[in-house]
């Protein structure tokens, strides 16, 4: 009975240890999601032109350059700031740390994918129903489509870096957080599963 008791203590330790993910790969699947988000919106507005239904185009773009441009502008810097500061305190992974697994990140990434549709469809139907003509739509693909643009450009910047040092690095986030925290600057390095420096050549002189 005590060594049940004992693994369940285990088990339960473990299941809200904290995760360490992959600072490329995450960004990359935001960028992919937000960006891919933002197309299926605008197909949602043309289609909507299409049909005949009312909408403004000048509102819609000037919504969208309205949302996007700000966005963008707040999302490069806060990104290069936090790239900036995890490279300096980037360090070896910590003791016990617990590598996220393919299946637990599908399970993450997909709720965190189902609240933003959710979101985004609340926003359209109430634009629909109340004849906005657009606006909101645009709003919403500015929005999406800066977020993505800003991750897609840090996820490249993650890449060069571990390229350079030719190491992978992790983050740990939260066993219940749904992505990287954005005041996240702490940065682990893993060079498991890294290609070993190839050694001298016979033929170097």
């Amino acid at each position: 009975m005590q060594t049940e008791r004992n693994r369940d203590a285990r088990e339960t330790a473990l299941a809200k240890a904290p995760r360490l993910v992959r600072l490329s790969e995450e960004f990359q699947w935001r960028a992919s999601a937000a960006l891919g988000a933002a197309v299926a919106v605008v197909g949602y507005w043309v289609m909507s032109w299409l049909v005949g239904l009312p909408v403004d185009a000048a509102q819609a773009g000037a919504a969208f350059g309205v949302a996007f441009v700000p966005t963008l502008a707040l999302g490069i810097p806060a990104a290069r700031r936090r790239a900036a500061a995890a490279r300096e305190s980037s360090g070896r992974l910590p003791p016990g740390g617990i590598r996220e697994t393919r299946a637990a990140a599908r399970e993450r990434r997909g709720k965190l994918a189902g609240i933003v549709l959710t979101g985004v469809l609340a926003l359209l139907v109430f634009d629909a129903v109340f004849d906005g003509g657009g606006p909101i739509a645009g709003l919403v693909a500015g929005v999406l489509g800066g977020i993505g643009l800003a991750d897609l450009l840090e996820a490249r910047g993650w890449r060069k870096a571990e390229e350079e040092r030719e190491v992978r690095l992790l983050a740990l986030i939260a066993h219940d957080a749904l992505t990287v925290a954005p005041t996240s600057d702490r940065v682990y390095e893993d060079r498991r599963g890294m290609p070993e420096p190839a050694g001298p050549s016979p033929f170097d002189l």
